[in-house]
């Protein structure tokens, strides 16, 4: 590569880094992400300054800053992938197995970290062949076989993070899309084991140029993370799943009122009609002209709310219809309908009304019995008050004292169950509306019982005590 090759990489990751920083600033996925971005940014000027390096000590260093680089992206992408599998979701100890992961994996990195120094061999540095410096790996040494195991370890963890959230997608369209994204991921992964860890030896020589696949292995899959939503669930893709699930019918329409899309319950009352007002037409309940010309002038923030009747298999239902209209971008693209099953309701109601219907008239028939029971039992007790006054009369000057305080408590009871009865007749004939209330004095209704309670009191030799009571507000008879 050229220095241009190496700039241009450079600044397109810094830019992508920046876009994916800024989409959401806040969201642990898009820091990530932007971080693991500029990870590969530095692992181009390291290549860059190695690329232009002069001296055998200069490349040294700069060695372990490429390797350094090379696996802090390795250790990023490994959790990105395992966040983004999903892999211990289902288990009660997520976090605790994710953090296990997550240092296995920071420890792995670490491991090869300072295996590297005891694999390479400082020497074949100051080879130059067509003007790049390049480096090889000692084999033959437990430290290169348990680098290189390493390596691939990290890798295949990687791959099968990437395999297990393309086995747990149900929707075809993300299935799809991560089935690709692991197929892309292990060739990519295949091509830098073998070309840079598995190829270098005492006799191969492999260039510092590491950086183009891991620029394109890292800005592929973070594009296709943001650009088909692969990380995070889309609403799209499930909602014919949530239309299906919710208990309204869900109708959309274009501008003209042809069908677009309808749920499983909408089903029901449409069929194949692709016309949403034919469907209407079929209900007494809605005047279609002046329901189509309240609908055109509906705003973005106004609903329209109606109810009606279809016969559906034979059966009368009653549905409340909420209509809207879609707005997207100032554009009006077409009408929502969302319609509630409302029979049973209707019929509780109209259940209901025949109950009060039915109280009404028993309301009816008791007051007719009552005028007609109290009525008939007023002209007795007038006889009954008619003749103690007659009897009081004659008695008059009877000497028997007794007699006349008799005669006065019969003819006082007498009056007052008279007084009773035709309360009782007047109160079953008012109204809620025609109640009237008036001042009645509390101490007035004690004495009156006392007087009415006189020749029980003395019988018992008893007495009533009772402090002054309040003046109330009651239904005047």
């Amino acid at each position: 590569m050229n220095e241009a090759v190496f700039l241009t990489i450079f600044t397109v990751l810094i830019m992508l880094s920046t876009y994916v920083y800024s989409l959401n600033s806040k969201r642990l996925f898009n820091r990530v992400n932007a971080f693991a971005l500029l990870l590969c940014a530095g692992l181009v000027m390291t290549e860059y300054t190695i690329f232009n390096a002069k001296h055998h000590y200069d490349v040294v260093v700069y060695n372990d800053i490429h390797t350094l680089f090379v696996l802090s992206i390795l250790a990023v992408e490994g959790v990105i992938a395992l966040i983004f599998s999903g892999l211990f979701e289902s288990y009660s100890n997520e976090k605790l197995y994710n953090r296990l992961t997550i240092g296995f994996i920071v420890i792995s990195c670490l491991s090869i970290f300072i295996i590297s120094f005891q694999s390479y061999d400082p020497a074949t540095l100051l080879e130059k062949r067509d003007g790049n410096w390049g480096y090889t790996l000692k084999k033959d040494s437990t430290f290169g076989y348990v680098m290189q195991i390493l390596f691939f370890a990290m890798f295949a963890f990687i791959g099968f993070c990437y395999f297990a959230a393309y086995k747990k997608t149900m929707i075809v369209k993300e299935r799809n899309w991560k089935l690709g994204l692991f197929i892309f991921y292990s060739v990519i992964s295949l091509i830098v084991f073998v070309q840079f860890i598995w190829f270098p030896s005492q006799d191969e020589f492999s260039y510092y140029n590491t950086s183009p696949y891991v620029f394109i292995w890292v800005g592929s899959l973070c594009w296709g993370y943001f650009k088909f939503r692969l990380f995070e669930l889309d609403p799209k893709d499930v909602m014919d799943d949530i239309l299906e699930s919710v208990a309204n019918l869900v109708i959309l329409t274009n501008p003209l009122l042809t069908i677009r899309h309808k749920n499983g319950l909408a089903e029901e009352i449409i069929a194949s009609e692709t016309d949403l007002f034919k469907v209407f037409e079929k209900s007494e309940d809605i005047d279609v002209e002046n329901f189509r010309r309240n609908l055109d002038k509906l705003s973005s923030s106004e609903k329209l709310e109606c109810n009606f009747k279809l016969k559906v298999n034979g059966v009368d239902k009653n549905y409340f219809l909420i209509a809207k209209k879609i707005i997207k971008k100032t554009n009006h693209t077409g009408y929502s309908f969302v319609a509630t099953d409302i029979t049973s309701r209707v019929e509780k109601e109209k259940q209901l009304q025949n109950y009060n219907k039915q109280l009404e008239n028993k309301n009816q028939e008791l007051e007719r019995f009552a005028y007609v029971a109290s009525h008939d039992l007023k002209t007795p007790l007038r006889n009954i008050i008619s003749f103690l006054t007659l009897l009081k009369r004659k008695l008059k000057n009877h000497p028997d004292n007794d007699v006349k305080d008799f005669m006065d408590i019969t003819q006082s009871n007498a009056q007052n169950m008279y007084n009773l009865v035709e309360e009782i007749l007047e109160y079953s004939l008012v109204k809620a509306d025609g109640i009237k209330l008036m001042e009645v004095d509390m101490n007035e209704i004690l004495n009156l019982v006392e007087k009415n309670l006189s020749n029980f009191l003395d019988e018992k030799n008893a007495k009533i005590k009772f402090g002054e009571l309040p003046t109330l507000s009651l239904i005047h008879i």
